[in-house]
């Protein structure tokens, strides 16, 4: 009897074991192309692992993220680190794409991550996003060449994740010191890594 309730129970845990979900995908893709002439991240930049997120300014539930991802990077203080990069959604959010450039203006500026916050706390209109630029931009103003730059950052995170197959947001890779890339299906997933 006790052979049976013991046989029971392993195959109950190899079940268990065997049909669980798999939120961290590897992908054939290394780090370092990813990664390459990146800075100005989220926490210690010396950290080894990199979640990088691709999001848009106003996708709700890119919004609805922030909470989680800040916890995770909270959780692997010293470990993990936080690259963002613009996948604005124009087709679904109007303002996505301004305050995607916005944004990559204000990294060029060593403000990203506080313009970062206000654009995804704001209700974005054009004039709340041209108030951003007044308020947090050195010059007040987006002159042509900051436009362009910025614009550019914003079409090479948008081409990475079109190349990466990435269509929708938020999406997740995690960058391992190993050069692995896992895609995740939640940032929370990196503990599966981690």
């Amino acid at each position: 009897m006790v052979g049976i309730a013991m046989c029971l129970f392993w195959l109950t845990l190899h079940y268990k074991h065997s049909n669980r979900i798999q939120t961290a995908e590897h992908i054939e893709t290394r780090a370092g192309t990813i990664l390459a002439g990146r800075s100005g991240y989220l926490g210690d930049g010396m950290s080894p692992y990199t979640l990088v997120e691709f999001a848009d300014y106003q996708c709700p539930p890119c919004r609805a993220n922030r909470s989680n991802v800040h916890d995770v990077l909270a959780r692997y203080q010293g470990k993990l680190k936080l690259d963002f990069r613009n996948l604005p959604l124009p087709a679904l959010h109007a303002q996505a794409m301004y305050a995607a450039i916005v944004a990559e203006a204000a990294r060029k500026q060593g403000k990203f991550w506080e313009v970062n916050a206000i654009l995804f706390d704001a209700t974005l209109t054009e004039p709340v996003i041209q108030k951003v630029v007044k308020d947090h931009l050195s010059s007040g103003t987006l002159s042509a060449n900051l436009l362009e730059t910025a614009r550019n950052a914003v079409d090479a995170d948008m081409a990475l994740a079109n190349e990466l197959g990435i269509e929708g947001t938020p999406s997740f890779l995690l960058c391992c010191p190993d050069g692995k890339v896992y895609r995740l299906q939640t940032p929370e997933s990196v503990s599966e890594i981690l």
